[in-house]
Order: structure tokens, then sequence, then C-alpha cells
């Protein structure tokens, strides 16, 4: 039975490492389609020459902030895997570290996306 323990510790040590790093890999790639959108939507924010909303203005202004909201995940995902014994705990640490980064992604997408949704209102009626 020890034998079968620490295969199945083993395995869970690969699967666990396996999924922090494929996180890090999404976070990376989520970095580099997000800066880019912010860069169009900013360059064409600029040419309209209208007033943003508050979110908008801040995630424009604030783009610097996104590697330590995206790529700082990367590394605390890493980084669990050297201090955490528990595997199981750690893969519901990277679980959580990638919906927390899905929210975040989304709400700059909303961010960005809404003085185009208020154009489009105000051009509907």
């Amino acid at each position: 039975m020890s034998a079968n323990l620490k295969t199945d510790s083993k395995a869970m040590q690969i699967v666990a490492w396996a999924s922090s790093l494929m996180a890090c890999a999404y976070f990376i790639w989520l970095y580099f389609q997000t800066s880019d959108a912010i860069k169009v939507f900013s360059n064409m924010f600029s040419d309209m020459g209208v007033e943003l909303p508050l979110p908008t203005r801040f995630v424009i202004q604030s783009h610097y902030l996104l590697p330590v909201l995206l790529l700082g995940p990367g590394v605390l995902v890493v980084g669990k895997e050297a201090a955490m014994r528990d595997k199981k705990l750690s893969l519901a640490t990277t679980f959580f570290a990638i919906v927390v980064v899905l929210f975040a992604v989304g709400w700059i997408n909303s961010a960005l996306y809404a003085p185009l949704r208020s154009l489009v209102e105000k051009l509907s009626k």
C-alpha cells in the first residue's frame, strides 16, 4: 500500500506542476492579448475625442499595472508549488488564481467596450 501511495503522490505532483505551468502559459498569453487590446482601444478612443467613462479611463491610463495583474499570479502559481506540500490544495489554489485572472480580464474587456455600448445605445434611439 505504501508504494501505491507513493506513486499516487508522484502522479499528483506531476499533475499539479503541469497545471501550474499551463496556467502560467495562459497568463502570459492573456497578458499579450490584453495589452494589445488596450493599445488598440486607446488609439481608437484618442481619435474619437470623447469623454470616457471612469473604468475605461482607469484601464487605459493604468496599463502599467497589467503585468502585476496577469503575470504576478503566474509567479505565485509556480512559487506555491515549491511551498505547498498538499497537492490537492495546490491544484485548488491554481484553479482559484485562474478564476480571479479570468474575472479581471473580463472586467477589463467590459470597461474597454463600455463607451462603444453607450454610443450604440445613443445611436439606436
